[in-house]
């Protein structure tokens, strides 16, 4: 079995194993309900619809019950196979951080160029650490928070260090910069400038205190 397919059937196996066993807990209760409330009414009236829905119910849970064992033995056969969810989340993080490094280290792709302006080398490198730094989006990990990083861009551009006359590279810069997912070119061009006056005025003194410890 190509390994790489495990995990699919492994989580395939999970999933059976959870809805199988919401659908016996299910099937239970209403088992009880027809025993408790339906049956001797049933029962009285016509002997031959009681015996045939004790029947269907007894064989759904039997299929219910095999399917959920099924699953279980899957799940038994691969586990030496399949990391558990800690370790794979652990590696997906830190496959995420090795990439998230690598694009540090690249040099900006010749059809990209800064649009920083105003700047010492070093201070253009505090300002893409404060880029690269803010917090993702909440819900989608590996994203930028469009509406955070508006604000930054735009406290950058009112303070004469950000040329944003080319959207479409600002966005591309920014996509090299911090090695997140950018929303869609309409997206951020909707976006920006922030119109958050006071998020704004916040970003551009946290800009000015972190370029005053270099200065």
């Amino acid at each position: 079995m190509d390994n790489k397919h495990i995990p699919d059937i492994d989580n395939i196996a999970k999933k059976v194993i959870e809805v199988t066993t919401i659908a016996l807990f299910v099937v239970l209760i209403l088992f009880l309900i027809y025993a408790l409330l339906f049956k001797q009414t049933v029962s009285a009236n016509n002997p031959s619809t009681n015996d045939l829905l004790g029947q269907t119910v007894k064989y759904i849970a039997i299929v219910l019950l095999v399917v959920f064992l099924l699953a279980v033995c899957v799940r038994l056969l691969l586990s030496p196979f399949v990391k558990p969810d800690e370790e794979a989340d652990f590696e997906r993080k830190a496959d995420y951080i090795l990439e998230h490094r690598k694009r540090q280290k690249e040099p900006i792709p010749a059809n990209i160029h800064s649009p920083l302006m105003n700047l010492t080398p070093a201070e253009e490198q505090t300002v893409c650490a404060l880029l690269r730094d803010l917090p993702e989006h909440i819900s989608k990990p590996g994203h930028i928070n469009l509406a955070q990083t508006m604000h930054y861009l735009t406290a950058l551009r009112q303070s004469g260090y950000l040329d944003d006359k080319d959207l479409y590279n600002l966005r591309l810069w920014l996509i090299h910069v911090t090695g997140k997912e950018v929303p869609s070119t309409s997206q951020f061009n909707e976006a920006y400038p922030s119109k958050a006056t006071t998020k704004v005025t916040k970003a551009k003194q946290q800009i000015e205190r972190a370029l005053a410890e270099i200065r």
